[in-house]
């Protein structure tokens, strides 16, 4: 007589550590990339082009790898002439060809051709031509770039046309109006009610972009609270965050995170702001607070965003009851992970990059796999 069994089997070689208190961090299950030829990763960015290749830097420039193979697609000269070995942003055309910003400009790279060309914001007044420092890349529906930049507004880019635009924060029309705190854009949000409209994320809380108008407009307050230890320090500026990067989570609420003043609510209906989450709760001797330091983070599930720390462990934040529970992706070093950035690839797997390391989070259902197997009538062992 036959008898079948489940074999429940774990793929090798993954490991996560929770904090010995925490339970909400079971399913991260991470990971680390290795290859015989991996090198350092020296930008603070990765990217997933539509074929499933991951894309970062390394010290030789913009290196490309596919499981089993890495690439780089420069020569040492343009490596330095470009800085491709510090790429902050990518995005990819129908051509599958890249759109790149390094610490030294705008370019376009054809990955047939394997050529780069810089793409230069032409200065009205040649005296006043300077070098960039583009932030963060998006693109519309309709084809256009919109880049962000530190310090000098938003500039948008017609690839059609070979056109660009330039628009300050205050609506201006100064092509030198250099201000970090109150002309610097550093993300973009889709706006799903409104396509004419744009989430902008600056350092001086986020705007609504106009895209017809070309204008900017601002309904944002952080809310102070005596009861939430994050609102003190925004006494002084009720727009005074800087916004990293969003996440629309519906209609009315984008959820967003700052280099150092925390992970915050924006109800874009009331224009209210509640940080929930950034602080260490434990006052230093003068009173004052430690801010954890998270540059990226990225929807987990439901209700769930992973946060990429640089000065503690990862973590986990519950949105429906603002509590965050903290793990490591990695036990070399567990108090300060130094996670630069965080994101999915094209099968949902979290990627979280570290101190020059990869480390990848697979789904549940691929950690965990059950087999039927058809015993021959011997006892089988117990699992």
């Amino acid at each position: 007589m036959k008898s079948r069994c489940t074999i429940l089997f774990m793929l090798l070689g993954m490991a996560l550590t929770c904090h010995a208190q925490d339970t909400a961090c079971e399913s991260f299950f991470f990971k680390k990339v290795t290859h015989s030829f991996m090198p350092a990763i020296t930008s603070e960015y990765f990217f997933f082009s539509n074929d499933d290749m991951i894309w970062f830097s390394t010290a030789k420039g913009l290196a490309s790898f596919d499981g089993s193979e890495l690439l780089h697609h420069n020569n040492l000269k343009q490596a330095t002439d470009y800085a491709l070995t510090r790429v902050a942003s990518m995005l990819e055309d129908k051509l599958h060809n890249f759109y790149i910003i390094t610490p030294l400009g705008f370019f376009y790279y054809d990955r047939k051709k394997e050529t780069f060309s810089k793409l230069e914001y032409p200065f009205k007044n040649p005296k006043e031509k300077k070098i960039i420092t583009y932030s963060t890349l998006y693109q519309d529906p309709n084809g256009l770039i919109y880049l962000g930049s530190m310090n000098d507004g938003l500039f948008i880019y017609d690839p059609f046309k070979k056109l660009f635009e330039h628009i300050n924060l205050d609506n201006s029309t100064s092509e030198n109006k250099s201000d970090r705190y109150k002309n610097t854009v550093s993300s973009f949000a889709a706006n799903a009610k409104n396509p004419n409209q744009l989430w902008v994320g600056t350092f001086h809380g986020i705007y609504t972009f106009d895209k017809q108008k070309k204008q900017f407009s601002q309904h944002f307050e952080i809310v102070i609270s005596k009861e939430n230890i994050y609102s003190n320090i925004f006494l002084k500026d009720r727009q005074g965050i800087d916004i990293q990067k969003m996440d629309v989570e519906n209609d009315s609420t984008i959820w967003f995170n700052s280099w150092v003043r925390g992970f915050g609510k924006y109800n874009t209906n009331t224009g209210k702001v509640h940080i929930v989450f950034g602080w260490k709760k434990r006052p230093n001797a003068d009173g004052t607070l430690d801010g954890y330091i998270t540059p990226k983070f990225i929807k987990s599930s439901e209700g769930k965003y992973l946060l990429g720390i640089f000065n503690g462990p990862t973590a986990e934040l519950d949105t429906r009851t603002n509590t965050a529970r903290f793990f490591n992706v990695s036990e070399m070093h567990p108090d300060i992970e130094q996670t630069r950035y965080v994101d999915k690839d094209h099968q949902g797997n979290i990627w979280v990059l570290q101190r020059g390391f990869l480390y990848v989070s697979l789904p549940p259902a691929l950690r965990l796999q059950h087999r039927e197997a058809v015993s021959d009538g011997r006892q089988q062992p117990e699992l």
